[in-house]
């Protein structure tokens, strides 16, 4: 089993602290507020490959479980959750060779972090592939723009914690498409907000989950061969050159070299608007 500080999303070795109160009550109904605590200088920035749309279709459901599964890590709190993920998200039942996709496919409930990550959240989608029903997504995840305070008050990126670690991970998503696509459309799933407040998964499923922590599995390169050709795709694709790259892993910064922007693409203000 691997631990939540080899979890994709963030790496994060820091000391664990108890939860804190983060569900305000907005006219009587709870509410999930993202503009503070954990999650308030951490925004997601998505973009993708050729034929991939960001705003309709698979990577909907892809943007939703990438960002709901690191909003819980962080947290650890389901509530953290997008509306539909439990139901979206597959149980841990499968045998054989298959198993490996779905150890880690749920988040970590437990315990927030110590520390809050500042910064872009930057993913790709970087292709889509399809075989029936079943859609297969290759991801890219630039970490090293985001950053964790130092005691000193300088910023150090999340790179900076593990030797050698590039700040970029490649990943397999497995999806499982309704049965009438259609009856799942919703308007372009873009806007301000940080967060959907409906549920964008409709009947799509997220079955599978790979990533490299997991290559000390015998079934490793049976289940993903290409993973040495994805992750050196995901390295020619980074939104930064190398020196730049280099210059962020490496050392103290301020704040400002670990920018927060707007969501993009984003989700729409008041869900489907």
């Amino acid at each position: 089993m691997i631990g939540r500080s080899a979890f994709f999303f963030f790496l994060t070795v820091a000391l664990l602290t108890p939860p804190t109160a983060c569900n305000p009550f907005v006219d009587g109904e709870p509410r999930i507020d993202r503009s503070s605590g954990l999650l308030a200088d951490r925004r997601f920035q998505w973009t993708a490959g050729p034929g991939v749309d960001l705003l309709t279709g698979p990577a909907v459901p892809i943007r939703a479980y990438t960002e709901a599964r690191s909003d819980v890590d962080i947290t650890g709190n389901i509530d953290y959750a997008y509306p539909g993920f439990e139901q979206a998200v597959a149980a841990d039942s499968v045998d054989g060779d298959q198993r490996i996709f779905v150890r880690n496919l749920r988040p970590d409930a437990r315990r927030p972090v110590d520390k809050a990550p500042v910064g872009n959240s930057r993913y790709l989608i970087e292709s889509l592939t399809r075989r029936g029903q079943t859609v297969t997504a290759t991801l890219c995840s630039y970490r090293y723009g985001m950053a964790l305070e130092n005691e000193n008050g300088t910023f150090s990126s999340v790179a900076h914690i593990l030797v050698n670690d590039t700040g970029i991970d490649t990943f397999l998503l497995r999806l499982t498409a309704p049965s009438d696509e259609s009856s799942n459309a919703l308007p372009p799933q873009a806007g301000p907000a940080p967060a959907p407040d409906v549920d964008v998964f409709g009947d799509w499923k997220i079955t599978g989950l790979l990533n490299r922590f997991a290559e000390n599995d015998p079934d490793f390169d049976k289940v993903w061969p290409t993973y040495e050709a994805d992750q050196a795709t995901c390295v020619e694709e980074a939104p930064d050159p190398p020196e730049r790259r280099a210059f962020l892993i490496n050392g103290e910064h301020p704040r400002n070299d670990f920018p927060t922007s707007p969501p993009s693409p984003g989700w729409p203000k008041g869900g489907s608007e």
